[in-house]
């Protein structure tokens, strides 16, 4: 902008910056001021997920931002209006509060440890400054454990699959499931469910597999007579046994017929 003024009209919070003024004649050096513009307004306040959920054991993240100028004043609350105090000094505090400060943006962090019965509820988000106070509100809800996830899924597979053949591989159904630790639910039991899934499937493709090759393996080993075989042996019949000294006969049209097959294959083959 050319001149010796900027005028800025409705000024608000996305103003905020530093501005350069420049003066020059055409003869070298310029001059130039760094001018920084700081707009005050009162609190502004967001929050990305107003509902969280969380099993009993688990660790869990709640977070809130805030916009003010001057800088507020930012704290968090439980749903009796007591404020949360956190000690970072002293290790597996029950509650751990963080702040990131960039520009007039303030991000807020509550973390919650150990999550239990009494922990669900609403938490507040709290920011003042001299020109205003704003508040925001989160949500916690209990969610089942995983080891209820885990045991539905590996029943309905026991049952799709039937005979036992998911149940030899997946495990007894009346074992004592393995409870996972905390903060590993989204993970850990899908993961592990999708492994006994998986582990089942390749055993029953197994087990069909050595089904087939039995029955291949049994007709594989039956004896199988060579055509020529067959043809001589409905050429000639059985003959008894002789006695000592006396002498076989032998039939002769019998062996006329034979010498007759055996020029008819040749032929063939020749063809």
């Amino acid at each position: 902008v050319d001149g010796e003024l900027l005028h800025i009209t409705k000024v608000s919070r996305l103003h905020m910056a530093a501005y350069l003024c420049v003066a020059s004649n055409g003869v070298p050096p310029s001059i130039s001021k760094r001018v920084h513009l700081r707009v005050q307004f009162p609190p502004m306040l967001s929050i990305p997920n107003q509902l969280e959920g969380a099993y009993v054991g688990q660790d869990v993240m709640l977070e809130c931002h805030t916009e003010a100028y001057p800088a507020s004043i930012n704290y968090w609350t439980t749903e009796r209006g007591d404020m949360i105090i956190s000690d970072t000094s002293r290790a597996g505090d029950k509650y751990e509060t963080t702040s990131t400060v960039s520009g007039y943006t303030k991000y807020m962090k509550l973390k919650i440890r150990s999550v239990g019965p009494n922990d669900f509820g609403t938490y507040r988000c709290v920011a003042k400054n001299s020109l205003g106070e704003t508040d925001g509100n989160i949500k916690l809800d209990e969610m089942p454990t995983p080891t209820t996830a885990i045991v539905t899924e590996l029943s309905g597979w026991n049952r799709s699959l039937g005979n036992g053949v998911a149940g030899n591989s997946l495990g007894d159904n009346n074992q004592t499931p393995v409870r996972n630790p905390p903060g590993a639910f989204h993970n850990s039991a899908n993961s592990l469910a999708q492994h006994n899934l998986l582990g089942g499937i390749i055993l029953w493709i197994k087990m069909q597999s050595f089904g087939i090759y039995k029955r291949l393996s049994s007709l594989y080993r039956q004896p199988q007579q060579q055509p020529q075989q067959r043809k001589e042996a409905q050429c000639f019949e059985a003959k008894p046994k002789h006695k000592q000294g006396e002498q076989r006969l032998v039939v002769a049209w019998d062996k006329q017929r034979l010498q007759q097959m055996k020029v008819v294959e040749q032929q063939q083959q020749q063809q």
